[in-house]
């Protein structure tokens, strides 16, 4: 019976937590946090990835860091990041997220919609810390112009 009161006690202060995280007063940093998270996450997958092909010894914690909250070390590596990757992230925006967004909304009940999303947006997350840190193949022909 303890086990049973404690499940109950933990379900309602989760469900008391999240209508306060979820509250007007609060939404803003909840989406924020939310937001670095999947950030976070996305480059720890994609460096863990890095690490089994070998291209990486360790994971590395700055890394992580800059990319969950779009640290960069100067205005012109920035611009200069810009030039050469943001087309290649551009395009991916359009492949992924009207497709993602039309069966979320046409398809999926309304329940499910936020969970679908932010899976959605962590796998997006993955592949823009894999195009942030990969030198070698974003130097196509098409960043010659």
């Amino acid at each position: 019976m303890n086990i049973t009161k404690s499940i109950s006690t933990i379900i309602n202060k989760l469900s008391t937590t999240k209508l306060q995280l979820f509250s007007p007063k609060y939404l803003l940093y909840t989406n924020v946090t939310i937001s670095l998270s999947l950030s976070a996450a996305g480059d720890v997958l994609e460096q863990q990835y890095e690490i089994l092909k070998g291209e990486w010894d360790k994971w590395n914690l700055n890394r992580t860091r800059n990319m969950a909250i779009s640290e960069n070390s100067s205005w012109t590596k920035l611009k200069d990041e810009v030039v050469k990757k943001a087309h290649i992230l551009y395009v991916a925006e359009w492949v992924i997220w009207p497709p993602a967004q039309i069966f979320n909304f046409y398809f999926l009940p309304n329940k499910y919609r936020v969970l679908y999303d932010n899976t959605i947006s962590l796998g997006y997350d993955v592949y823009t810390s894999h195009v942030k840190h990969d030198n070698k193949i974003y130097t196509s022909k098409y960043n010659e112009y």
